[in-house]
This record gives C-alpha cells, structure tokens and sequence, in this order.
C-alpha cells in the first residue's frame, strides 16, 4: 500500500504542473458579509427588471462588477479583467445570474481533467477521476474561465437501492442568446448531464447534475454572475 500511495503521489505531482496554464483568468472573490452581497445583488436584480436588450444587462452586470470592487470583494484582478470575463457584446452567450444552495463549480482544470479521466483504464483512470474530484468537493479557485456548475445530485441506484435526489434551492435567471428570458425559483436541478465520481464507496454514489457548461463570470458565496455557452435548468430532477 505504502508504494501505490507513493506512486499516486508521484503521478499527481506530474500533473498538477499544468493547473497554471488553466488558471490565468482566475477570479479570486474575497470571502464577505452575506448581508453586503444581499444588497448589492437585489440591487441588481432590481436594475435588470427594466432592460430591454443584452447591452443594457451588460451595463447593469459591470456596474455589480464596480460595486463588488468598490466594497472590497475583488482581490488580484482588475475590474477591466472582470468586465472581459462577463462581457456578452457580440449576444452570443447566455447571460446569466443567480444563488443557490447545493451548487458545485468544477473549474476549467477540473473539466481538463474529467475529460481526460474518460481517455484512461485502470490506474490512470483512477488519478484523473482522483484529481478532477477533488477540484469539484474540496478546492474552490473562484476560477470561472470555462467551468461547470452543479446544481443538485442524485445518488445511486446500486445494489437494488431506489435512486433518490437532492436539488439545489435557490434561483436562477437565464437569458437566451436569441433574447429569451426565463427563471427558475425554488427547488431546481441541472439537466445536461451529470458528473459521476467513482472513488469512494458512499460518495462514489452521488452523481452532480450540471446546469451550466462554459461559464465565465464572478462568483461571491453562493452568487454567480456571467455568460455561458450552454444552460439547461428544470423543475424535476429527469
């Protein structure tokens, strides 16, 4: 045992190398009073509840940006950095905002990863399925060049077991790239696809269902703010 462990350490070391590749866009958010974020996010929904085209929510959306810079929740990254990672011009992103319980965010070196762990059996698979797990459960970079968002989970069914699932409780507020507007309140789920761990005997059950591929945008607690490229929200877990 102590030489496998000693292996997958070596491999891991060999890997992670190229997180910094993957990394140069990060968004750092610092962590805050929720009461602060309350505010200037109802502040912004409330702005958006009277735009009329992409460019007006894009104006409203950079306005957050400042307002988040201005109390303080930017660290290491300039507000024209931000605008470029949430800015829609050419309308052919969704544009989306919200804040839910349950949410998981498997950043762009996590997708690498997960991606990666598919091309590989046995041992290999194994390290990748390790590493991209341990990026979506345990590490929060606050990266959003590309990630993935989670909402809710499932677990099993194995062993004769019934599958039962989770959601995420929040809401969500989409708009379309053809200027399409919808909102999901309450219990909700993603509805992509899901992402499924392997190690572990109980965690190894749970599959997280994603709702948000592509993501680019600020995230402040459970806040999320930004474009995507591909969104997929329901009410029922399938």
């Amino acid at each position: 045992m102590k030489k496998i462990a000693i292996g997958i350490c070596i491999v891991i070391m060999l890997l992670l190398p190229s997180v910094s590749a993957f990394t140069h866009k990060a968004i750092v958010i610092q962590e805050t009073n929720d009461c602060d974020l309350d505010i200037i996010y109802d502040d912004m929904k409330e702005k958006l509840e009277n735009v009329e085209t992409q460019n007006e929510r894009n104006i409203v959306f950079k306005e957050t940006i400042l307002e988040l810079d201005n109390n303080g929740f930017l660290q290491d990254i300039s507000v024209k950095e931000a605008y470029d990672l949430i800015d829609n011009a050419n309308g052919d992103l969704y544009s989306v905002h919200g804040q839910t319980d349950r949410i998981y965010f498997l950043e762009n070196i996590g997708v690498h990863y997960y991606k990666e762990s598919w091309n590989h059996e046995g041992f290999m698979r194994t390290i990748y399925d390790f590493i991209w797990r341990i990026f979506l459960l345990y590490i929060n970079f606050r990266n959003h060049d590309g990630s993935w968002i989670t909402f809710g989970y499932g677990v099993g069914p194995w062993n004769g077991d019934i599958e039962t699932y989770h959601p995420a409780h929040g809401y969500v507020n989409i708009v379309h790239p053809d200027g399409t507007e919808e909102e999901y309140n309450g219990e909700i789920y993603g509805r992509i696809g899901s992402i499924w761990p392997v190690l572990g005997s109980a965690e190894g059950q749970r599959h997280y269902m994603i709702g948000i591929k592509g993501f680019k945008g600020v995230k402040t607690g459970n806040y999320f703010i930004g474009t995507a490229e591909q969104v997929k929200i329901r009410y029922e877990p399938e």
